[in-house]
């Protein structure tokens, strides 16, 4: 052991007392549903779960320019575990981490280290502990009311910041993924339900191991029978359906031996609000009543059959074996079914594909608002539910938006149209519109704003994910390098270790190339937003010029949505909020401009309404 000086020893039992700087800003994370992802407002906040803005205040940080709460979105699918996803993966966590990387953030407040991560490779709490030591911040728990400091050298913070880390992991790895699926799984094995429910025209027996008929049985043997009836016509079937939903006549009616708890479809009400049955509300769901092996007496489980005969079947076997191998992808033995090869249009080229069904190829799109942005979502949609779909209108010779709720009880979920060409028109005129004016008052503005911000919220910049990329990248090639290495003596290792270390090496290898293709995407979009940014000053006067490609592409950049509605049969509403690429009204990025156009269509009229406010997603610089 190594002498220390007198000093030195002063130095270890001095008490190390954590100060916390209210001068800087509190970050305050919540990881849950929200249709918001950053809540700046005091009053939007209280909202919050949690209790952290309470806490807050009792720390110090009283004024509501003194912390921003950002509120996760429960991003992630629901087959997944959004605090296992990286930090460029969580839109929340990453404005977090570059407010840090600014130098005006002294403290983060959570309620517990797993609302921050449930990395299973810990890459992402090693990073954010990195982050946070090296800008002196330190993370303030509220569960076991712990701070870390990991500048503190009496303690040992980042250790017992990864113990907790590791705990969360754990709880995944054992509990979810562990003991409960385990059960699951012992269940599957003994040939039992395992997942404790049963698909409408069956129920669980008293022992919930085992399934037997229920009153519904007769109900979806008569859907299978007409489906053959119809020679397999799909969309007639499910009009049929829908024709008697609106009618107010269910599929499935209610009876006292059904817990109506077990019942997995669209609930139908009378006018007072009482409950008179189910229906089918989607092709989708159609679709897969009528390729279950369940009602022919099979058990499965995620795709596959468990147990051959295992109950009593509801369908004739033949009226079912027709429906499965018309509607199924798979067979019994989850094997592609074989489907006719057909000749379809893909990129102005004919291809061949395997399909079910035989369509007609399609014509080119002209539609400006075709495609998708950046962070996939349609460049044009729709509100409340529904969905814009660009496609050709009856005629076949026009494009048109076409608006459609496939929730509401309609054939198709139809609700309007408005021609490609017309809606086009507009949105073009309002953007050259903007650009101009931007053109020529930007000398007399010179940047200031005609609202008034809040100084505690820098000014916006353009959002990056490289730095928390890079970092992510660097670690997991280090991590993976190390398992690689003691993956070349596993002849020593135990079977646990070995299996440990070689699940370790399958997930840090999916990892590194998930972010280098992460990477490789944020440099191309980084490339489009610098030459969209370009293009500003010169799309006024070369917009005529340029290819239907380039068009859609800036009008992706210069927009963060367009939304269509409709509020009669002759009146539509779309909004749209404009990029902080455009940087007007004011020249104040701050800012988020959405306007909102009423276009009458006869006699056609289009009346525009502005409103600002301070964006929902600035962070610091």
């Amino acid at each position: 052991m190594a002498l220390r000086s007198k000093i030195q020893l002063d130095q270890e039992n001095k008490p190390y007392i954590v100060t916390l700087d209210i001068t800087k800003l509190l970050l305050i994370y919540a990881r849950q549903s929200s249709s918001r992802q950053f809540v700046h407002n005091i009053y939007s906040a209280m909202e919050q779960r949690d209790g952290l803005i309470e806490r807050a205040h009792e720390l110090g940080w009283i004024r509501d320019d003194q912390y921003i709460l950002y509120v996760e979105n429960q991003l992630a699918k629901k087959t997944q575990i959004s605090g296992s996803l990286r930090i460029d993966q969580r839109p929340g966590l990453q404005a977090l981490t570059e407010v840090i990387e600014s130098g005006k953030a002294s403290a983060v407040l959570m309620v517990s280290i797993d609302r921050l991560t449930r990395d299973p490779d810990l890459i992402t709490p090693t990073y954010f502990a990195e982050l946070c030591k090296k800008h002196h911040v330190v993370i303030i728990v509220t569960e076991d009311e712990r701070t870390y400091d990991f500048n503190n050298p009496n303690s040992d913070d980042i250790g017992d910041f990864m113990k907790a880390a590791i705990s969360a992991k754990e709880y995944i790895r054992k509990q979810i993924k562990g003991k409960a699926l385990k059960g699951r799984t012992r269940k599957v094995n003994m040939g039992r339900v395992g997942n404790g429910t049963a698909p409408i025209g069956l129920k669980l027996d008293d022992t919930r191991n085992n399934l037997i008929p229920s009153v519904h049985r007769y109900r979806v043997n008569d859907l299978y029978k007409r489906y053959h009836d119809l020679n397999a016509n799909l969309n007639t079937l499910y009009h049929e359906i829908v024709k008697k939903a609106q009618l107010g006549e269910p599929l499935f009616f209610p009876d006292p031996s059904i817990d109506e708890k077990t019942i997995y479809a669209s609930k139908m009400f009378d006018s007072n609000g009482d409950l008179i049955g189910w229906t089918i509300k989607s092709r989708t769901a159609l679709k897969h009543l009528l390729s279950n092996p369940m009602y022919c007496g099979h058990l499965s489980w995620n795709g596959k059959i468990t147990k051959y005969n295992a109950h009593e079947a509801i369908v004739d076997a033949d009226l079912w074996q027709y429906a499965f191998e018309n509607i199924s992808k798979y067979d019994l033995e989850n094997n592609p079914i074989e489907r006719p090869v057909i000749a379809i249009r893909r990129n102005n080229a004919k291809v061949t594909r395997t399909a079910r069904y035989i369509q007609k190829d399609s014509q080119d799109n002209t539609a400006l608002l075709a495609g998708t942005r950046d962070n996939g979502r349609p460049v044009i949609d729709g509100t409340n539910g529904s969905h814009v779909y660009v496609q050709p209108a009856n005629s076949g010779t026009t494009i048109v938006y076409t608006l459609r709720n496939l929730h509401k009880h309609t054939t198709d979920g139809y609700e309007t149209s408005v021609a490609a060409s017309i809606l086009d028109r507009i949105v073009v005129g309002r953007l050259l519109f903007w650009l101009r004016f931007s053109r020529e008052v930007k000398d007399k503005i010179k940047g200031k704003s005609l609202y008034t911000v809040t100084e505690a919220i820098p000014p916006q910049t353009a959002l990056s994910t490289t730095s928390a990329i890079d970092g992510d990248l660097a670690l997991t090639v280090t991590n993976l390098a190390k398992v690689q290495r003691a993956l070349k003596f596993q002849d020593s290792m135990s079977d646990e270790r070995l299996a440990e270390s070689l699940a370790s090496e399958k997930s840090l290898i999916k990892r590194k190339a998930e972010l280098e293709n992460a990477k490789a995407n944020e440099e191309r979009i980084a490339r489009q937003r610098a030459q969209a940014t370009k293009d500003l000053a010169d799309c006024p006067d070369m917009w005529s010029c340029w290819d239907i490609e380039k068009k859609r592409q800036f009008i992706s950049m210069a927009t963060e949505s367009i939304t269509l509605e409709k509020l009669d049969a002759n009146t539509l509403r779309v909004a749209f909020t404009w990029s902080p690429l455009i940087g007007f009204p004011s020249g104040d990025t701050r800012m988020s401009l959405t306007e909102i156009a009423t276009i009458q269509r006869k006699p056609e009229k289009v009346t525009w309404k502005q409103e600002t406010s301070v964006r929902n997603d600035i962070h610091g610089s």
